[in-house]
């Protein structure tokens, strides 16, 4: 589990959060949501981007705080936005790896309380 309070500022191109897992030989998951998209998209990138699932949200408030919460248990991949249950896949491309956090292109975001546990199983 993987869980972080993030706040998009702003950003003109995109003003994102997210949390990248997995993360192996510039392979892994990401899990993020934009402010200005009205979404929260869940993707791996192996020498490219492939979506695996997205939502339509209400976008997170600019200069708010935020709950971002992953999930991943063998194949089974679960994301929140807020303490909603909002995406849950299965895929499995990627087994282990390391985790960070993630915005692009001209985002800025502020992540705080960052807590990682295991999950059981």
């Amino acid at each position: 589990m993987c869980l972080v309070r993030f706040k998009p500022i702003c950003g003109r191109e995109d003003a994102s959060g997210g949390i990248v897992f997995r993360f192996s030989d510039g392979r892994y998951y990401v899990i993020r949501v934009n402010a200005l998209e009205d979404n929260f998209n869940f993707y791996y990138y192996d020498r490219r981007r492939y979506q695996i699932a997205g939502v339509r949200v209400k976008a997170p408030a600019l200069g708010a705080w935020h709950k971002l919460r992953i999930t991943a248990i063998d194949d089974r991949i679960e994301g929140w936005v807020n303490d909603a249950l909002l995406i849950s896949q299965r895929d499995n491309h990627f087994a282990s790896g390391q985790i960070g956090l993630w915005t692009k292109a001209d985002s800025v975001t502020a992540f705080d309380e960052l807590v990682v546990r295991p999950e059981p199983g």
